[in-house]
């Protein structure tokens, strides 16, 4: 993400960064949940360096599939495996992966317990679904309901929020704002008082 912000890595750290990358999407040991989001990532980075990554892309989404049938679709991982197929120019496969994530940031607010566990909390994904949806998805992000800012704000408000968090809060409201220009006069924030 440090290109969106024109931050110039040195050549050195930027290979050494990509061959991490690479071993952690190709690494088939990671089988929990949150190291195949993270190897989720990992393929997500890499395409959208324009490396090719459908190897990596199918055994991350099959392994996903065959071990959390139920869960794996409404998850971040599936908002990464969306963004990178809609980098790889394969639209129906994107769109059919981000609708759980999108489904799941609309969401009716839970007031959920703040969780933090291996870098990923209630605001984390939801902010990097919103970020993915304004960057590869406008149509949709265009027609995200209200709902979204309040399950953004929330957290927010109530201090649960670390430094991924925030820094994917700022990417994700920047995103939003460049893909909705015309409509960033209708957001507002009031306070109410409690009495």
């Amino acid at each position: 993400e440090a290109h969106d912000r024109g931050v110039t890595v040195p050549k050195d750290m930027l290979d050494a960064g990509n061959k991490y990358l690479h071993q952690l999407a190709a690494d088939e040991s990671l089988d929990s949940l949150d190291e195949l989001r993270q190897r989720a990532y990992a393929v997500y980075l890499l395409t959208r360096q324009g490396n090719v990554t459908t190897n990596d892309l199918a055994a991350v989404q099959k392994r996903l599939q065959d071990a959390f049938p139920n869960d794996w679709k409404n998850d971040l991982a599936a908002a990464w495996l969306a963004a990178s197929y809609e980098l790889l120019k394969q639209d129906k496969e994107a769109n059919q992966l981000i609708a759980g994530p999108q489904k799941a940031l609309e969401r009716k607010l839970a007031k959920e317990s703040y969780v933090y566990s291996y870098y990923y909390d209630p605001l984390t994904r939801d902010a990097s679904v919103l970020y993915l949806l304004s960057k590869y998805f406008p149509d949709r992000a265009k027609a995200l309901s209200p709902q979204v800012m309040e399950n953004i704000v929330w957290p927010l408000a109530h201090n649960r929020f670390n430094t991924l968090s925030s820094s994917m809060t700022m990417l994700a409201l920047d995103a939003y704002a460049a893909q909705n220009v015309g409509q960033l006069d209708k957001l507002g924030i009031d306070e109410v008082h409690a009495a």
